[in-house]
């Protein structure tokens, strides 16, 4: 495996110079055979918690054992019901949060086979134990036609190799299922008696390259009105080899792919995605998906899928080395369209609901006309209090889209998919609650029964049942304006199937001004599929379609956009004259065909469209830019790099980043900063290693104290190496008229020269870099270490001292010495330089011991206690014991100096201080430092004690008393960014903190002034010990027979509030209720062994700081 081994030789560079530690599979029960919970009443009773719209009414089509786990599903035009189950999830697929030791070996996967190789070189002997479960793709059928499923059998199973993923995708077309589980794309046929699939294929495989995180897995699958099986993966990543042995690779983001439905023509159509988990075609032939946020404070996006199109995401962002999702969050990346926001990455349309995954729009029939155009999307949030479905319309802005509204239409439902059926219901997946395998599942259908009695719903589904093979040409064409989109579609393709002969009908429906728009824009996709199997006649017909006036704009964009897609040279001219087109959407798809016709002459009349469109349009500079790649008219694009026209400038700047010209450092030395900023990101993120040199320069620009620009430069120098360049690292951060952000960066990669993060700095991505001398670093720093010392910022004088000491810089003792003895300095950067001074071995040690011990710095008095312990033990004993009954900050300190000691004396005061703590004894903020010194020490008198105190603790019923280390002493500034960044569970993922706002889990605001530290720290540990209001689902079954559900609201000794799914409130007597089901919290308790001790108490500081008032008169003026 190449690019592991190239992992593990490297050693210190991957992992803090260790080797690649062997790694310890989690200890869940696998089992080859499915766990699957017995039927219950509860799918029945969960019924009565569904919120929807007036006239709605839901019904239970299936439930477990029928189904668990479920995470997609698909009918066929039968009805036939096909659901995609996981039973690898949590358990043999991996979530890297889980597993941070082999982040950097995770990260430096290009292929799935790395990954293979990884799991068997870093697991051992826990590798077999990845391929013990398997994924099911389950049919479900309702044979009786009562409603309700009453069959239900493993389709096709065995998903259980060591890197296979959790089954994430299906669709039932015409006898074939396509079904998506990593790696591999497949394709089953038939149903054979005993409701198995007849014939397998793998069609495409290399998708899932990371390990990731769960659920950035292989999904989407939509087809589209090209004909073309479309479909979607997160930042997992892929390598895939196509069947004409050509490669896509995209390792390190999420996109979307197309190709025939034979995996031919494979194609990546749209790039940057984090995890956009399905796909849905509007009626126009848009395509859509909803992304997922990375729990850094972002919001989840819904996105227009545009061909080229990239939304900036990398999976390195999710670990970035700067920090908190680095550019991604810090240069607003994620964020809709903003002035100064950056144009290599298209803009999402708006900020949708939390945790985006199954996605629908409404077909034309089955629910009532105000449907239309709209777009269903269910919101994942892990508990049903939060999590359903919403609805979003769209109204055209220009070339894309702008959010119209949005709507709740199914609340009290944990859903992971949805789909319209063809008998015209509303379908809904059940997860059921909470985040780990529930062992249950559940089909939902909704509809509204008078608008089910209407006729055009049975006419749909006996269309669907029948199929279009047996239809004639008059009746497929007749069929080209049906309401629903499924029927106008396969009859579309139909007639696209049978050749050449369908071309008079496409044709003359297309021209057709008094047709209806769906079935001219049909007729004209027909066209384009006729056009994709080498018609020469289709071509000609697309090509006098979009020369004519069609009459409605949409199917002249359609026509349009197919010059480009089947090559129509000879249109060429005519799509440089709709570059001027009012609509901005024909303009948009004449410069994407002119692109793809790799049409030279174009290039002028695209800049004065850029120049015309200003940047208004994004989608449409987008275009542009394509367009210009395309031509890669190498004369035009030198000639406008200084064109007047920032618009002209900004699409020549982003068409040499897509070729990948050097040419694009020209515009490091523009006038207008943001174009420099671009030039930068071009330069460094995209990356164009050619024109490092050009970025290193311009950190000497005027625009460089901006991190955009001055973060990216010292980074060019970093990767670029040399002795030059490590010098002017040097230099830079030992100026103080240098931020001191960027001075601390300069460090950062001095001290880290000899074995470089094999990551790029800013982008987060695999990008390695060889071990490099050490002595180049050393001698930098030694030649500015005046300058250091002198320094008046202490921050940058500590990073400097940490860096020393890890290159292990000599020659210093001098500068050292006198500098832990300057009264004038921080008391900090002394400690340090005392520390660093103690491991020289110089005589001056003691009389540098006595001047720090009587120093007015606090710092330097108790870094001096561990010398101290060793060289006079009788001093310190007297000290420490003091120490240890004195303030919390002394017995911190005392408990760190014991930790690392064996005089006679430590161990004796280390061992009657942990009896303390079971004593209950020790201060709360204390508790953290002496429960670590006691626990690494090797005397047996302090293991002993320890484990009697480990013990005691265990025995109590207080969910809280292993933890109470953690009540008080954290730092909330750290807290802060635990809850914000930790890379394992950040808590913004599900929570706000900073303000009003809805998220997955309660609004912790004022958090502070709403339960105390106990009470914080019990909702860390123990989340299901109380559950907050509005989040406290329950299942009340009545003295009477009768079950009601709902949200707790209120209650007393007597009784029991409930916010019922019709959103009224009820109250019921206790002395009525025979029986009380809690659902548990959706927030896992797992918070304990996965967040560190310190992160834990800094964690709980940081929450009791959180009192922001939302009734105060700031709160409402205010923010």
């Amino acid at each position: 495996m190449r690019n592991l081994a190239i992992t593990l030789s490297l050693g210190a560079s991957i992992v803090s110079g260790l080797p690649a530690a062997k790694m310890k599979l989690n200890d869940a029960d696998r089992q080859a055979e499915p766990i699957i919970e017995a039927a219950s009443d509860e799918a029945a009773l969960a019924l009565q918690q569904l919120q929807l719209p007036e006239g709605m009414e839901a019904t239970l089509w299936a439930a477990e054992p029928m189904l668990a786990n479920p995470v997609a599903f698909d009918f066929d035009e039968q009805g036939r019901l096909f659901v995609a189950e996981t039973y690898r999830y949590g358990s043999s697929v991996l979530d890297i949060r889980g597993y941070m030791d082999m982040l950097e070996e995770d990260m430096a996967f290009r292929t799935v086979e790395d990954r293979a190789q990884g799991i068997v070189e870093l697991f051992g002997d826990d590798a077999p134990n990845f391929a013990i479960e398997g994924e099911i793709l389950r049919l479900l059928e309702d044979r009786d036609g009562d409603g309700k499923a009453d069959f239900s059998t493993a389709y096709a199973d065995g998903f259980n190799k060591a890197v296979d993923g959790i089954a994430s995708g299906v669709l039932a077309r015409k006898g074939d299922v396509y079904f998506t589980n990593i790696p591999h794309l497949w394709k089953f046929q038939g149903i054979d008696a005993a409701g198995k699939a007849e014939q397998s294929e793998k069609l495409l495989s290399g998708w899932g390259v990371h390990f990731g995180y769960t659920g950035h897995d292989f999904h989407g699958l939509a087809l589209g009105p090209d004909g073309k099986l479309y479909y979607s993966i997160g930042d997992r990543g892929a390598h895939v080899t196509a069947p004409d042995g050509s490669h896509i690779s995209y390792p390190d983001t999420g996109a979307v792919y197309r190709s025939n439905l034979d995996g031919t023509e494979l194609e990546v159509v749209h790039t940057g995605l984090r995890n956009p988990q399905e796909l849905a075609f509007d009626a126009f032939g848009n395509l859509f998906t909803g992304d997922n946020d990375c729990d850094n404070g972002d919001y989840e996006r819904l996105v227009l899928i545009a061909e080229g199109g990239d939304s900036g995401w990398r999976i390195g962002h999710q670990h970035a080395p700067l920090g908190a999702a680095g550019v991604w969050m810090s240069e607003g990346w994620w964020e809709t369209q903003f002035e100064g926001r950056t144009k290599f990455a298209l803009p999402p349309i708006s900020y949708i609901e939390d945790g985006p995954s199954g996605i629908a729009f409404y077909p034309g029939t089955g629910l009532s006309p105000d449907y239309a155009g709209h777009l269903f999307i269910t919101h994942f949030k892990g508990s049903i209090a939060t999590s359903g479905v919403y609805t979003y319309t769209m109204k055209p802005k220009g070339a894309w889209f702008e959010l119209d509204e949005k709507k709740a239409f199914a609340k009290g439902i944990l859903p992971t998919d949805v789909t319209f059926a063809p008998d015209g219901k509303f379908y809904v997946l059940d997860w059921v609650n909470g985040w780990p395998k529930p062992g249950k599942g559940r089909v939902y259908s909704i509809s509204n029964p008078k608008v089910q009695a209407s006729p055009i719903v049975a006419q749909t589904q006996k269309l669907y049942a029948e199929g279009m093979t047996g239809r004639g040409e008059a009746e497929l064409a007749e069929l080209l304006s049906h309401p629903n989109w499924n029927i106008r579609l396969e009859a579309q393709l139909e007639l696209a199937d049978r050749g050449e002969k369908s071309l008079k009908t496409f044709a003359d429906i297309a021209n057709n001004r008094s047709a209806s728009l769906h079935a001219r824009l049909h007729a004209t996709w027909g066209l384009g599929v006729l056009a994709d199997r080498d018609s020469t006649a289709a071509r000609a017909a697309i090509a006098k379609l979009a020369a004519s006036k069609p009459g409605q704009e949409e199917v002249l964009a359609q026509a349009t956009k197919l010059l480009g897609d089947h090559g129509i040279e000879s249109a060429a001219e005519l799509l440089i004259s709709r570059l001027s087109h009012p609509s901005n959407r024909v303009r948009y798809f004449a410069a994407q065909s002119l692109g793809k016709l790799k049409h030279t002459a174009a290039a002028p009349a695209l800049l004065q469209a850029a120049r015309e469109n200003a940047d208004e349009d994004p989608y449409l500079s987008h275009a542009i830019v394509m367009g210009l790649v395309g031509g890669n008219n190498g004369r035009a694009l030198a000639n406008a790099v200084n064109d007047p026209s920032k618009a002209v400038r900004f699409a020549v700047l982003l068409a040499y980043r897509r070729l990948g010209d050097v040419n694009v450092a020209r515009f490091l030395r523009d006038s207008d900063k943001e174009i420099v900023f671009e030039a930068a990101r071009a330069i460094n993120d995209a990356p164009i290693e050619g024109a490092y040199h050009s970025l290193a320069a311009a950190i000497d620009s005027p625009f460089a104290d901006d991190p955009i620009l001055a973060i990216r430069a010292l980074n060019a120098r970093f990767r670029i190496g040399g002795v030059k360049n490590a010098q002017f690292l040097a230099a830079y951060a030992a100026d103080e008229s240098k931020p001191q952000q960027f001075r601390l960066e300069a460090i950062t990669q001095l001290q880290s020269w000899p074995n470089p993060l094999q990551r790029d700095r800013v982008m987060g991505v695999y990008q390695p870099l060889a071990a490099r001398d050490a002595q180049v670093a050393i001698d930098a720093f030694k030649a500015n270490a005046p300058k250091f010392f002198a320094s008046s910022n202490s921050a940058v004088q500590v990073k400097f001292l940490e860096a020393v000491d890890a290159l292990g810089v000599r020659g210093l003792a001098d500068q050292l010495y006198a500098f832990a003895k300057n009264e004038k300095a921080n008391g900090a950067a002394r400690a340090a330089a005392f520390s660093l001074f103690s491991k020289l071995d110089d005589p001056r040690m003691d009389e540098l011991v006595i001047a720090a011990s009587q120093s007015n710095a606090s710092e330097l008095r108790l870094a001096t206690l561990p010398i101290v312990t060793e060289r006079s033990p009788e001093q310190a004993k007297v000290t420490l014991e003091l120490m240890t009954q004195g303030s919390v900050e002394e017995q911190r300190v005392a408990y760190q100096t014991l930790a690392g000691s064996q005089q006679a004396f430590a161990t004796e005061l280390l061992a009657n201080s942990v009896r303390r703590l079971a004593a209950d004894e020790i201060p709360y903020a204390a508790q953290l430092e002496l429960i670590e010194a006691a626990k690494e020490h090797p005397s047996p008198k302090v293991q002993q004690a320890y484990q009697s105190y480990q013990a005691a603790v265990a025995a109590s019923s207080d969910p809280i008393a292993a933890f109470t280390y953690a009540l008080e002493g954290g730092d909330a500034g750290a807290g802060r960014s635990v809850f914000n960044n930790n890379q394992v569970m950040a808590c913004v993922r599900c929570h706000i903190a900073t303000g009003p706002g809805d998220a997955a889990g309660p609004n912790l605001t004022d958090i502070g002034l709403r339960l105390n530290r106990q009470q914080l720290l019990e909702a860390i540990v123990a989340p299901n010990a109380t559950i907050a209001e509005g989040f406290d689902n329950v299942i009340l079954t009545m003295k009477n027979g009768n079950t009601v559900a709902g949200i707790v609201e209120d209650e007393d000794e007597t009784e029991i509030s409930l916010k019922l799914a019709s959103g009224e409130s009820q109250s019921f007597a206790k002395s009525e209720i025979a029986k009380r089901d809690a659902m548990p919290s959706s927030m896992p308790a797992i918070f304990a062994p996965l967040l560190s001790a310190k992160d834990m108490r800094d964690l709980v500081e940081y929450l009791t700081t959180r009192t922001w008032d939302p009734y105060s008169e700031r709160a409402t003026h205010g923010k």
